[in-house]
């Protein structure tokens, strides 16, 4: 702990012996004593430094207690500093209304009395150090004042120039202060956006959602994000996101929330046309695959019904430009007709296609012969071979046969 500061009394005599006498009286107090010799010297002493007492004596050479005590209520700085005017020779009451109307605080006749004027002199240093303190307090207080003042102002300047929304609620979730922003957003003044009065902007098609998650978040003192609807009165729709945190006093005391809202709309939109731009680009995909499969679907499908039908003239031509033997000629006869069967069956199954494309297939179940279904495939391909010199060899059930 530091020790108290001292405070300064000032003694003016002409005499020394007297400056030292009062130096013994007074060194019990603890305090800093300053002597001076003079008025003259009484008066700069005081240029530079204030006192909580000036004990003067009346009868000095030169200039007197009572002119010293004249200059230095003329002085702002020791306006108000105690006076104790110490005389040996007058009792005269003239003079002591003098000292007094000087402002003298009070009259000691020498020899003093010890008791008393260190009585006296702890008084006013008491008193010096008191006013001291209280300066200091007012001092401080002023500054708190100050920056307590500058600190309103700057939250008053961040609230209102803002770029998102502020607002405050209460311990039950209910606003108390919500900034120009936030009323820009919802639409409302200030008046209007207090208590549960924003929930009144939140959309129809979000607004039971919202004060249900409103009114059990204000009850877990937990951080809250969530983005959702606004409709103005004026009917303008915005996308905002509303954050929230406890708020807690410097003693860890829940005093209710503070939040942001945010409009998002631009955000909202944006991903809305990006959504849009990728759903236009699959259905384009979708379009092109789709002309893709028809394409091979065409291919295919030409290349089926060529099939047969390659057969079949193949056949007709054979049988033209050659004779053949009955067998042969049979033969010829049946794969013709019956090509002229598997591509009316392909017909048949082009129309299924269609079917199914419409929902409308309905299916035939029936055995079916495999052996004769490879066997039509193969002589659906055998004129071709045999154009070009090539022997077809089939293995069927174990049967081996030479075409």
């Amino acid at each position: 702990m530091q020790p108290e500061p001292k405070v300064n009394v000032l003694l003016v005599d002409d005499h020394p012996e007297n400056l030292l006498a009062l130096e013994a009286i007074l060194e019990g107090l603890g305090q800093h004593l300053v002597k001076a010799h003079s008025g003259e010297e009484a008066l700069r002493c005081l240029l530079h430094q204030d006192f909580a007492v000036i004990l003067l004596d009346v009868q000095m050479p030169g200039m007197d207690g009572f002119e010293t005590a004249t200059l230095i209520r003329n002085r702002a700085r020791s306006q108000h500093t105690p006076i104790i005017f110490l005389t040996a020779f007058s009792t005269s009451e003239s003079l002591m209304f003098k000292g007094y109307s000087l402002g003298a605080v009070d009259y000691l006749f020498k020899p003093v009395e010890p008791d008393i004027l260190t009585s006296k002199v702890s008084v006013f240093v008491d008193l010096f150090k008191k006013t001291a303190e209280v300066r200091r307090q007012a001092a401080q207080l002023a500054s708190v004042n100050t920056e307590l003042r500058e600190s309103e102002q700057r939250f008053r300047s961040l609230s209102a120039c803002s770029p998102v929304g502020i607002f405050l609620t209460d311990v039950e979730g209910r606003c108390t202060y919500t900034n120009p922003r936030f009323q820009a957003i919802c639409g409302f003044t200030f008046e209007q956006s207090l208590g549960d009065g924003w929930l009144q902007s939140v959309h129809l098609d979000d607004r039971d959602r919202i004060i249900a998650d409103w009114g059990t978040w204000t009850l877990t003192k937990c951080d809250y994000s969530h983005e959702f609807r606004l409709q103005t009165p004026e009917g303008i729709i915005r996308w905002v996101h509303l954050r929230s945190s406890p708020l807690l006093s410097a003693q860890g005391e829940f005093l209710g929330h503070v939040g942001t809202v945010e409009d998002i709309t631009e955000r909202k939109q944006a991903e809305e046309a990006r959504a849009q731009v990728i759903r236009e680009q699959v259905a384009r995909q979708q379009a092109e695959a789709a002309n893709r499969m028809k394409d091979e679907f065409l291919a295919t499908l030409s290349h089926e019904l060529r099939t047969p039908l390659n057969s079949i003239l193949g056949w007709a031509g054979l049988l033209r430009t050659r004779s053949f033997d009955a067998a042969t000629t049979a033969r010829a006869l049946e794969t013709i007709e019956r090509n002229a069967k598997s591509q009316a069956q392909l017909i048949e199954d082009i129309l299924d296609v269609s079917r199914i494309i419409r929902g409308k297939l309905h299916l035939n179940l029936r055995p079916l012969n495999l052996v004769s279904a490879i066997e039509t495939a193969i002589e659906a391909m055998r004129p071709a071979a045999e154009e070009k010199s090539i022997q077809l060899e089939v293995v069927l059930d174990g049967v081996a046969g030479w075409g």
